[in-house]
């Protein structure tokens, strides 16, 4: 008798796993316990299976009616591995289960401290690049900064984004700790730039 996905999985076959799979919808088959098969591989720490199910399509951010993914289930088992693929793969670390846990959590309630650290270091990242990409937008918005940033402002914001963008490049295994630091630099230094774009302050004429 022919094995089904899970079974394959299970496994660890990973090359009789590219034979198995005809289409993108043998992926969203479930087992009795609601898993698809990119949720097997995470708690299992297939990790070849994994990275190859993502390749082929897997839904990275399905998630059960409690709310866990396959990037929870990866962290509660402590599979790092499995982590890093799914994050790679676009899993979304900011995703809660019904008991408001993102990944992170899950993997410290059972302390899974380098899962922690790397999760922790992911959201740190994003934080960084989603500034210097706010910052960026404001460069572009010519309505909002007419007549308030002069060309030195727009210089300074410039170029502070393009260190800081560069900063990430150079530094992809920098700890949460020094990413937050880069963050708080960037603020106090575009501080008073950003000032200028605030309304006036009415109540200091009356």
């Amino acid at each position: 008798m022919s094995l089904n996905l899970h079974e394959i999985v299970a496994r660890g076959d990973v090359e009789v796993l590219k034979e198995s799979i005809e289409d993108a919808t043998d992926l969203l088959d479930c087992d009795a316990e609601n898993r698809t098969v990119l949720d097997l591989a995470a708690i299992l720490g297939r990790s070849e299976c994994l990275s190859e199910l993502i390749k082929l399509g897997a839904e990275v951010d399905r998630c059960t009616e409690s709310g866990y993914t396959a990037l929870h289930r990866a962290a509660l088992w402590g599979h790092l591995d499995c982590v890093r693929a799914l994050v790679q793969g676009g899993a979304d670390i900011t995703k809660k289960t019904r008991h408001n846990e993102r990944a992170q959590d899950s993997a410290a309630r059972y302390c899974h401290d380098e899962c922690v650290r790397y999760l922790n270091q992911i959201e740190a990242w994003n934080v960084l690049k989603a500034y210097v990409e706010e910052l960026r937008s404001v460069l572009t918005d010519t309505e909002r900064i007419a007549g308030k940033w002069g060309k030195d402002d727009k210089s300074k914001t410039t170029a502070a984004c393009n260190e800081k963008a560069t900063w990430l490049d150079m530094n992809t295994e920098a700890s949460s700790a020094d990413v937050y630091k880069q963050m708080d630099l960037l603020k106090t230094f575009m501080q008073p730039i950003m000032a200028k774009l605030e309304p006036p302050d009415e109540t200091k004429d009356n």
